[in-house]
């Protein structure tokens, strides 16, 4: 969340921020609204500046790769 946008919040220390439901609910926030559905991942990995492997096939083979990669690094 923005700073600022939920007046009232506070930071305890065992459980971290806290809201009032009054200040979520003026920012846009529902109660008991169902989670929207996950969005795909963008091409550009979120971000990360690699892109996404689309399968769980690429997937395995890049962490192979990866883990073959770190063990000639440590050798």
């Amino acid at each position: 969340m923005r700073p600022g946008c939920c007046p009232g919040r506070w930071r305890a220390p065992e459980r971290g921020w806290l809201n009032p439901v009054e200040a979520l609910l003026a920012a846009g926030f529902t109660l008991n609204a169902p989670a929207p559905p996950d969005a795909p991942p963008s091409p550009a990995g979120r971000g990360s500046g690699e892109p996404v492997a689309g399968t769980v096939a690429e997937l395995r083979a890049q962490l192979e790769r990866l883990r073959h990669q770190h063990t000639l690094e440590l050798a």
